[in-house]
Formats: C-alpha cells, sequence, structure tokens
C-alpha cells in the first residue's frame, strides 16, 4: 500500500512513500550516533524481519538485503499479474 504523496524539501517533487519500505530502527542504550556508534535493532514493519547490528554498516547490509527483496517479489507479483491478464 503507497500512503499518499509527500512533498520534499524542494516544493516541485512529490514523493511517494510505499509501506513497503517502511523500516523501525531502535538504538541500545550504549549507542553514540554523534561518535558514529550505531548498535541496535532494526525491523522491516511489512515482513517482520528484524535483526541487530552493532554498526551502520550492518544496518545498510539489512534495509539492502529486505529492499531487493521486496523488489524481487513485487517484480514476480507484476509478472504473474500480466500473466494472468494475458
Amino acid at each position: 500500500m503507497t500512503r499518499g504523496p509527500v512533498l520534499s524539501e524542494d516544493p516541485g517533487v512529490v514523493v511517494a512513500l510505499p509501506h513497503a519500505r517502511v523500516f523501525v530502527i531502535q538504538f541500545s542504550s550504549d549507542a553514540d550516533p554523534g561518535q558514529g556508534r550505531l548498535v541496535g535493532r532494526v525491523e522491516h514493519v511489512d515482513s517482520g524481519q528484524s535483526t541487530r547490528f552493532a554498526s551502520a554498516g550492518e544496518m545498510n547490509e539489512f534495509f539492502a538485503r529486505v529492499l531487493r527483496e521486496v523488489e524481487e517479489l513485487q517484480t514476480t507479483d507484476n509478472s504473474e499479474n500480466f500473466a494472468r491478464s494475458h
């Protein structure tokens, strides 16, 4: 499900915020983002997949993996819908 359009910082640009791209990040009590210490847990809201991370790199790897899976699933769903309609 895609939420309504949202204005970006550029007033001439409208950006969609799809529900399939929502993540929740919970930082641990010893995280210190100002010092580059990112430690915690991240969860993909739509699928419920989650992982703990001890660095920005680990958190970004999770984002990338889950978003690839979402993209692959959407591509597969679109192909199946196209095949059914023809």
